[in-house]
């Protein structure tokens, strides 16, 4: 049993939490695997390549076999209760979920503890960049269902969602820290008895018998020989005589504080940046066109394995967790607001976006660029729109903050990286949870391909769908008229308010905003050709529902000076005021009205002449 002294000193050295002593239950059979849960099945998968993944129950067994033959870890842990019989048993299965429908896939993407995955983990470093997933891609170009496995790693004794799924493997995983584990769960138990470095040395001897110790992690350590007797030597002295890691033992009980005793175990905070390129800022020679991902999830994974901590990112795009002792990790960024409000999803609704890190760090920051061109990249600059107008724009222009109108807390938002057109869904009247509220498309129609927006067309996009919700949250029987009262003839004048005000919207705010990100983008000077320039200098014959009206009653252009085009002696009014006037209208009469009513602008004479041109455009419509 362990001295008061020894726990004192670990809990100096270490800041762990020491338990209570126990004498754990040690069971002698150890060919006996764990009970897997009832009514469900092992299987085996040959595309699954676990050999040298030291955290399986098989790999951390022979480790500790490996370890009651080693003199040194004898030694250091004399005293204490060791037994050459003490089993691994499993605490964690590693699971593959076969979803039937919707609903069960929902089910499995609602438990924020399975954090499941649509392609299996890997310890290993994948490739240097991250792809879209074949999955990823059938379901964007399907938008519906599709029949995929997915995959997690959680904690025996969690219950999982009732959905058919097969375990793979079981592992174990020691704790980051004494105390983590319910005292039932044997091995942690007896491992615990003998302090924290425990967990480091088994850990390490797995890595040295599958081969996962890195150079780094072979520096750190001394070895004895088990050919010539020689001890305490490094691994480049073992090389430079001839030997290698099959010669030679690791000696656990070095003295140096910098060597082996605690410091595989030392607590270090997984940290770093998300950031994306702004491409716009790109294309007119501005460097500074890095801004930071802000309100992300990342999520930290134990050799790609297990989720063991969390953080959201500031608005900055800078994280950090708390601290862990676990040496190689692998990093992963969810694009979900940390507030509950919104979530960006993988082209449908069935995936939440995310951007799955393929390269393994050990003990080091992820600090994640997106460039234009990838799926993360315009992942990430839906996130960094949504979030700047829930965050900016709501405040500084006075609308309608936006709100999921389903039985969602979230507003969903298809990010739809291979297609054109964007969307809001008006009615959803049923809450149908397999539809997304809002769809930004990546590209923009063009004979004869489509062609990529660029960042600030999806900003734009981004903008103009969520003033569609922040409308419809504003005033939902807008939508609903025509289902509530019947037919009015009047239906064309409400589609006319509905995308000019959201094309309002968007091409002010983003004018405004890129134009303070580099005073070029937008000005008199090149002919106000910001974003969006050209619905201003369409014929009314040519315009359709998006026309320039809210547009023409905040600027101070007057088009019909450069050709053929509407007269507009209409300006300044404010967002927030043709916000107010929009609300309770129901045809392009009340709405130019409420805007004479409700204000007094010294140009609001000019109101009828400019109300000329949407009304002729609604005769136009089909």
């Amino acid at each position: 049993m362990r001295s008061h002294h020894f726990i004192l000193l670990l809990f100096v050295l270490l800041g762990a939490c020491v338990s209570p002593e126990i004498t754990p239950e040690l069971v002698d059979d150890t060919s006996k695997v764990s009970n897997p849960p009832s009514n469900q099945r092992f299987t085996t998968n040959n595309d699954l390549d676990l050999t040298n993944m030291p955290f399986t129950v098989q790999n951390m067994q022979k480790a500790y076999s490996s370890l009651m033959k080693n003199q040194s870890f004898l030694e250091k842990f004399s005293g204490q209760s060791i037994s050459p019989k003490l089993q691994i048993n499993a605490s964690h299965y590693y699971y593959r979920f076969l979803p039937k429908n919707e609903a069960e896939q929902q089910l499995l993407e609602d438990d924020e503890v399975l954090n499941v995955s649509d392609t299996p983990f890997s310890y290993k470093d994948e490739t240097t960049t991250f792809q879209a997933t074949e999955y990823e891609l059938m379901i964007e170009a399907a938008d519906a269902f599709v029949a995929t496995p997915f995959y997690a790693v959680v904690a025996i004794g969690h219950q999982v969602p009732n959905v058919e799924y097969e375990i793979l493997a079981e592992f174990y995983f020691p704790p980051e820290e004494i105390g983590e584990r319910p005292k039932s769960e044997v091995t942690t138990v007896a491992l615990e008895a003998m302090g924290v470095e425990a967990f480091n040395d088994i850990e390490t001897e797995s890595m040295k018998l599958t081969n996962q110790l890195t150079m780094e992690d072979l520096n750190e350590l001394q070895f004895n020989n088990i050919r010539t007797g020689e001890t305490k030597q490094s691994y480049t002295e073992l090389l430079n005589k001839g030997f290698n890691l099959v010669d030679a033992e690791v000696d656990y009980n070095v003295s140096q504080p910098s060597m082996n005793t605690g410091r595989g175990r030392r607590c270090w905070t997984p940290s770093g940046r998300i950031t994306f390129e702004e491409d716009a800022l790109t294309d007119l020679s501005n460097p500074n066109n890095t801004f930071g991902v802000p309100s992300a999830l990342v999520k930290v994974r134990k050799w790609g394995f297990l989720v063991i901590k969390s953080a959201n990112t500031n608005e900055d795009g800078s994280f950090a967790t708390p601290g862990i002792r676990t040496r190689r990790v692998k990093y992963a960024v969810w694009f979900v607001n940390n507030r509950h409000i919104y979530k960006v999803k993988a082209g449908t609704v069935f995936w939440t976006a995310r951007h799955r890190g393929t390269r393994t760090y050990r003990r080091e920051a992820w600090n994640q660029h997106f460039t234009t061109g990838s799926r993360s990249h315009f992942y990430a600059m839906v996130h960094h729109a949504a979030y700047d107008y829930y965050e900016r724009v709501v405040s500084q222009y006075g609308l309608q903050r936006p709100g999921s109108h389903t039985s969602f807390s979230w507003l969903r938002i298809s990010a739809k990286y291979n297609k054109n057109g964007s969307q809001y869904l008006h009615f959803n009247p049923l809450s149908y949870p397999f539809l997304s509220e809002a769809r930004v498309a990546r590209l923009k129609k063009r004979t004869p391909n489509d062609v990529y927006r660029g960042s600030d067309g999806v900003y734009a996009s981004t903008i103009h769908e969520l003033t569609h919700a922040g409308h419809y949250k504003m005033d939902p029987a807008f939508f609903l008229h025509g289902v509530l009262f019947g037919p009015d003839g009047r239906a064309k004048a409400r589609r006319i308010m509905a995308e000019s005000w959201a094309e309002g919207v968007e091409t002010i705010v983003t004018n405004d905003r890129y134009s303070s990100l580099d005073p070029t983008y937008f000005n008199i000077t090149n002919n106000h050709r910001g974003h969006n320039f050209v619905r201003q200098f369409h014929s009314i014959e040519d315009m359709n529902a998006y026309t320039p009206l809210v547009i023409d009653l905040v600027d101070t252009l007057n088009q019909s000076g450069r050709g053929s085009y509407p007269r507009d002696r209409v300006s300044d009014y404010q967002l927030l005021e043709v916000q107010q006037a929009l609300f309770l209208s129901r045809n392009l009469d009340t709405f130019r009205e409420r805007l004479r009513a409700l204000y007094n602008n010294p140009t609001e004479v000019f109101l009828d002449e400019l109300f000329e041109y949407p009304l002729q455009v609604e005769e136009n419509l089909n």
